[in-house]
């Protein structure tokens, strides 16, 4: 080679310092996705952004109701109903609310509103703020918890108790309880009297809630009914919720159709479904149940198949906490568990999926994070309620625990997310396609549509 084709000295061929910084970047692509810190989508983009897509939804300007609780879609999810408080509520002490209460129904792809129905005149009852008579009988303070969507999509159902005071302390002060269902297609409705399981926390039996049978005029509930210890459950032949397989002591691995592979089940139809349904993972230090054990609670409303029976399960169980987790702070040293019904037993069994052993690692030694699984069971959904940097709602694929998406949560101040467990909860559309997160003290609903990677 003439002198003149030589590189000048220290300077090798263009290909091998092509070659060179292609293998750092190999390398430095390798080292993230090993540690989980970038994923990929089918055509190689990165794919954390699965949540990119929201609408936000105020539930006083569209329907003017403040404290919308229990959102839940309609089968086909096509549709969003909840129940909240008229607004302005006049609320002069402390305890249930001095005005009526609404179920409102959204149209889920559009988010406009459909239709709102007041509740207290289809109970007979009067608010105390009704000052101008607008309904008719006994003056009341309504408590309201709804059971969703029956399963053929006619009924949306909420058990009731009526008091004469806003801070009831024994049954002497009810004066109604049942179930109302509403079929909001039609505006037909339906009263089953019956006890509603309010004072059940009074006895200590905070889980024994009542079984309804919606066809059954001689008898329409099982009183206090709690399911024995499980993870997979079905509805059985005599109307009442089952486990498939009961849990005694502690599982070494969980069943197969309760695991990462399988889907969680939806709890309103025929199919088996298993306890990972929306809940709350608890750290070590809150839970308060030794071992150095987190904790997994869930409570939700189930319908069996032909829409006869319905009724809310609470169960749970301990879990296994990494070790990571337990050198971790998000809440502080000392802070209690959650105000939440608490199941009879926590049975020791492993985590479903390392998305969920991720999400016992963000929350630490103490706190807790709101948690809920698509129903495929590919993706959960969590928000670390305690978090330092802030309340961000986080996907992760529960094959790989990898990260797919994130949104932060934009509170107000005075909202405390999840800190307070009842004022944040998050659902499924039953495709899968969207999340969806309501907070009761913002009187939002936010919608994510979530991509076809998670």
């Amino acid at each position: 080679m003439d002198r003149a084709d030589r590189p000048p000295p220290g300077q090798g061929p263009l290909w091998l310092s092509v070659v060179s910084v292609a293998l750092i970047v190999l390398a430095v692509i390798g080292a993230l996705a090993a540690t989980q810190r970038l994923t990929f989508g089918i055509f190689g983009a990165s794919a954390r952004d699965a949540l990119s897509t929201s609408q936000t939804i105020s539930t006083i300007t569209t329907a003017g109701l403040v404290q919308p609780q229990d959102a839940a879609f309609s089968p086909d999810g096509s549709r969003i109903a909840l129940i909240g408080a008229f607004s302005p509520c006049h609320q002069l002490v402390a305890g249930l609310p001095r005005c009526g209460h609404g179920l409102a129904i959204y149209d889920s792809h559009s988010a406009d509103l459909i239709q709102v129905s007041p509740i207290e005149p289809l109970l007979g009852v009067t608010t105390p703020d009704d000052t101008a008579g607008l309904t008719h009988g006994a003056a009341g303070y309504v408590h309201l918890r709804a059971l969703g969507w029956s399963p053929d999509s006619v009924w949306f159902a909420m058990v009731y108790t009526v008091f004469n005071t806003a801070n009831p302390t024994s049954p002497n002060d009810m004066l109604d309880s049942g179930l109302l269902l509403i079929n909001p297609q039609t505006g037909a409705t339906q009263i089953i009297r019956g006890d509603s399981g309010y004072f059940g926390a009074l006895t200590g039996a905070t889980s024994a809630l009542p079984i309804w049978h919606l066809m059954s005029g001689s008898d329409p509930e099982t009183i206090g009914y709690t399911t024995a210890p499980g993870i997979v459950f079905a509805w059985g032949a005599n109307g009442l919720p089952f486990p498939t397989q009961s849990v005694r002591g502690s599982l070494d691995e969980l069943p197969a159709n309760a695991g990462a592979r399988y889907p969680v089940g939806e709890p309103d139809g025929s199919a088996p479904f298993t306890i990972w349904q929306p809940g709350v993972v608890i750290g070590p230090g809150s839970a308060g149940i030794g071992g150095e054990r987190s904790a997994f609670v869930t409570t939700f409303a189930s319908w069996s198949a032909d829409s006869a029976q319905a009724g809310i399960i609470t169960e749970g169980v301990s879990l296994p906490t990494p070790t990571q987790a337990l050198a971790t702070v998000s809440a502080p040293s000392g802070t209690g568990g959650p105000a939440i019904i608490e199941p009879a037993s926590l049975p020791a069994t492993p985590a479903r999926d390392v998305a969920l052993a991720h999400v016992q690692e963000a929350v630490g030694a103490y706190g807790w994070a709101e948690v809920a699984w698509n129903p495929s069971g590919t993706a959960l959904a969590s928000v670390t309620c305690f978090a330092r940097q802030g309340q961000v709602m986080e996907l992760r694929d529960t094959a790989s625990g990898a990260l797919i998406g994130s949104a932060a949560l934009r509170l107000k101040p005075g909202d405390p997310g999840c800190r307070d467990a009842a004022n944040l909860r998050l659902t499924w559309t039953p495709d899968g396609s969207t999340l969806l997160a309501t907070d009761r003290a913002a009187a939002t609903l936010t919608l994510w549509t979530v991509g076809k990677h998670a």
